[in-house]
């Protein structure tokens, strides 16, 4: 005699089904099932392109920002450098504000190297 009971399902079973574990149905005609697996497929690809390329443009924004603010940084100390220098308008800094401004650059462009290898990985 038959069990009739249904088994109970395991909680971790799931109806949905991934495309590519998708089996054709013994019945169906091959060229259609080719043609929508074809689609699906399709499909896919130009969803993973459109977030590549989204990826690449966001790349190069915060790349962008980043070269800025390090040029712009830069520069800023560079300019207190030369009035420090040639006393252009007796502008004076203690030594070690002066030394403080260089040495944030050294912080600034190891922030830059971090950001570009995060933005920018090496492919293995």
């Amino acid at each position: 005699m038959k069990n009739s009971k249904p088994s109970p399902r395991r909680e971790d079973q799931s109806d949905i089904v991934l495309v590519h574990d998708v089996k054709a149905p013994p019945n169906s005609t091959d060229d259609l099932w080719k043609r929508e697996l074809q689609e699906t497929d399709l499909d896919r690809k130009r969803i993973e392109n459109t977030g590549v390329a989204q990826d690449i443009k966001e790349r190069r924004n915060f790349a962008a920002k980043a070269f800025g603010l390090v040029a712009v940084w830069s520069l800023l100390i560079y300019v207190l450098l030369i009035l420090q220098g040639f006393s252009v308008f007796h502008f004076r800094l203690p030594d070690q504000v002066l030394l403080a401004a260089i040495c944030s650059i050294t912080t600034l462009v190891g922030i830059l190297i971090v950001v570009i290898k995060y933005l920018f990985p090496t492919k293995k």
